[in-house]
């Protein structure tokens, strides 16, 4: 065979090759790339799923408070009947002013929306 038609003959085989090659590279590098977004999205809900146990435990803690405190003004409202109402208005008062100093101490109190969600 004569070497004119042998080199385009090579020239078509070698394109074809660098064509296969690059098409290869670009699947290998798709594949990598959606592995790598499983891997953060299975990271993101590891990371979620760890936070849930804290959740609940801050929950936990709130809602106990939340009962303390109104176990509290109802064994208040409900106290002896022989003592004066202003006296009862006074204990109220006073309980319900320690109850604003807290709740400016600590803001995390004001997450009862969190909460009710």
């Amino acid at each position: 065979m004569p070497p004119q038609f042998l080199i385009p003959i090579f020239f078509v085989c070698f394109v074809v090759t660098a064509i296969m090659v690059s098409t290869y590279n670009k699947f290998v590098r798709y594949r990598n790339r959606i592995e790598e977004s499983w891997s953060r999205i299975d990271v993101a809900l590891k990371r979620r799923a760890n936070l849930i146990p804290n959740l609940v435990r801050v929950i936990e803690g709130y809602s106990a408070h939340e009962n303390k405190i109104f176990e509290e003004k109802i064994r208040q409202l409900s106290g002896n009947s022989d003592t004066s109402r202003m006296e009862q208005e006074s204990k109220i008062t006073k309980s319900l002013g320690g109850l604003l100093a807290i709740a400016e101490a600590y803001p995390d109190l004001k997450s009862s929306g969190n909460f009710l969600d």
